[in-house]
């Protein structure tokens, strides 16, 4: 185990090997951890088969199956890379087969899928995706008293995504879009999921003593 400490919260690293090499004439050291890694932070939590951690550039990169977890958000991609500032997350790349899952209360879960992907935070929350490739989303549409207005499915070779919590504030489809807002009872459950989605909730770390845990 492995703690990364912070003033205002850490970072706890478990795997079945770690590995730290120091640099001495930079002063930078690089920590492997590698077959079944996961890690816990109070607002980002993941696991991946190996993670490397860069200190010359303050990034953490999840290699084989990685899944991350921000606040509602779930995250995936073949690789990600967490890129920090020592305590806050600056942005998160999503590289190849890139999919975000919110679940969104008990009606559904709202959805972003493209080839790779970009999140950024703002006082370690996200609030704006750049999907790069092959986009597609399933949002819920609510009026301002929270009532379901519709299901939106939409495709774009580029979107941008601004979001605010689990709430969407604005779209920008940037190329060849193609929506359709489906009121709830005219969209089958079986169209309001994506190709390979799958939520993994159960296997997130809900505390350091987790990070002992594959589930």
């Amino acid at each position: 185990v492995m703690t990364m400490i912070a003033d205002n919260d850490s970072l706890f690293l478990h795997a079945d090997t770690l590995k730290s090499l120091y640099f001495e004439e930079t002063d930078q050291r690089k920590v492997f951890a590698y077959n079944r890694a996961r890690f816990f932070r109070k607002d980002l939590q993941g696991l991946s088969d190996s993670i490397v951690y860069n200190s010359a550039d303050s990034t953490i990169y999840m290699y084989h199956d990685p899944v991350l977890w921000s606040d509602m958000y779930q995250l995936r991609a073949r690789t990600i890379e967490v890129r920090t500032n020592g305590e806050e997350v600056e942005y998160i790349n999503l590289i190849d087969a890139a999919f975000i899952i919110a679940e969104e209360d008990t009606v559904g879960f709202n959805q972003i899928k493209g080839r790779t992907m970009k999140g950024h935070f703002r006082d370690n929350a996200l609030y704006r995706v750049d999907v790069d490739g092959n986009g597609e989303t399933i949002f819920h549409i609510r009026e301002d008293d929270g009532s379901l207005v519709g299901i939106n499915k939409a495709i774009s070779s580029n979107i941008v995504i601004f979001v605010e919590g689990s709430e969407v504030t604005g779209i920008q489809f940037i190329r060849q879009p193609d929506a359709t807002l489906y009121p709830p009872e005219d969209l089958p459950q079986s169209d309001r999921l994506l190709q390979n989605f799958e939520w993994l909730d159960h296997r997130r770390p809900l505390s350091k003593d987790d990070i002992f845990i594959w589930r």
